[in-house]
């Protein structure tokens, strides 16, 4: 007579249990994806900030690797491990937390696969930086200007479609299933929208212009839009309970 009763209370137990792991990924995943937002604004404004355009003279050029020799390769691998590592992870909860709201699943699965190009891509970067460019002694001018414009064409046209995917389907997803706050759907939207206009630089062939400089306002943005759905995560806001706010 007592079976019923103790099988509804392992039931209850299962759920509550359940129920707390979803809810540490979550707050896990929240916390990785703060972690990438900061590490990236640090590594963008305080190392990358700086970097010798395909424009400038081969000399100034070869001259930023040389001061820079020691900086460079450690801030490089720095970004990979908070893509591979941090950004990954943030990735993949996020998939499931917009799964979970999102029966329909597309828009969480395009965004994971737009994390994913974002990982393939930054990690060519660094092999480009790191090997390709390691001895500028034996490079001629030529191959070096080449290699600095691919580096460029890597992490200002094609990361920005892969992080727009990311973003934007994340932000479609958010105003589908309101799993989030919708102005995190919209903010998201205009973030992803502003990285793929600026990732059309090349169309004025100048780097510094007009698109080039609202691709750095994009990722920006971007970068805000991870910290704000990592905070959101952790639990300092209430997706659930903020569902269908506008």
């Amino acid at each position: 007579m007592w079976e019923a009763p103790r099988r509804r209370r392992g039931m209850i137990w299962g759920c509550v249990m359940n129920a707390r792991s979803a809810t540490g990924s979550r707050r896990t995943g929240g916390v990785a994806g703060i972690v990438f937002s900061v590490g990236m604004l640090i590594l963008g404004f305080g190392f990358y900030f700086d970097q010798p355009l395909y424009t400038d003279s081969v000399g100034t050029i070869r001259q930023h690797f040389v001061d820079n020799a020691d900086t460079l390769p450690v801030a490089d691998w720095f970004g990979a491990v908070l893509f591979v590592g941090a950004f990954l992870l943030f990735a993949t909860v996020l998939r499931t937390v917009l799964g979970a709201a999102d029966t329909d699943e597309t828009w969480p699965r395009l965004s994971f696969a737009g994390s994913v190009i974002s990982v393939a891509v930054a990690g060519s970067g660094v092999f480009l930086a790191t090997f390709a460019l390691g001895d500028l002694a034996d490079l001629s001018d030529s191959t070096i200007v080449a290699m600095v414009r691919a580096d460029a064409l890597l992490y200002t046209v094609i990361l920005p479609f892969g992080f727009a995917l990311f973003v934007g389907a994340a932000s479609l997803s958010v105003l589908r299933a309101a799993s989030f706050p919708k102005w995190v759907g919209w903010f998201g939207l205009v973030s992803a929208l502003t990285l793929v206009i600026g990732s059309l630089w090349p169309v004025q062939d100048d780097p510094e212009g007009f698109l080039a400089i609202l691709g750095m306002i994009g990722f920006i943005a971007a970068m805000i839009w991870v910290l704000v759905v990592g905070i959101i995560m952790t639990g300092v806001g209430r997706p659930a309970e903020q569902s269908g706010h506008e």
